[in-house]
């Protein structure tokens, strides 16, 4: 095993670990660049999600991909809809 849990060296490290050491790093990116506001793992998933979805115009394709148990949850984190991807939404929603 290369990457293990400093409390106990035979588990490997988890999802949260990562998210934990990388949120340390963005914080201190953040400080140290004098930055006006706070990131974390977290706040590029809207932006990760947004682009997934104009790439693919499949919403079901994201939402499986990322995880998601429903199409509603997806489309809440898609940024910045424009009036013709708004209606693609619609009906791709209506034949689903």
């Amino acid at each position: 095993m290369l990457f293990t849990n400093e409390d106990d060296l035979l588990k490997p490290l988890t999802r949260a670990h990562w998210n934990n050491f990388l949120n340390q790093i963005l914080k201190k990116f953040v400080k140290e660049n004098d930055l006006p506001t706070q990131f974390t793992t977290h706040s590029f998933r809207p932006n990760y999600i947004t682009t997934l979805w104009k790439d693919s115009k499949d919403i079901l394709y994201v939402t499986q991909s990322i995880g998601h148990s429903s199409v509603a949850l997806t489309e809440h984190y898609i940024q910045k809809y424009t009036e013709s991807e708004m209606l693609q939404l619609a009906n791709k929603r209506q034949n689903l």
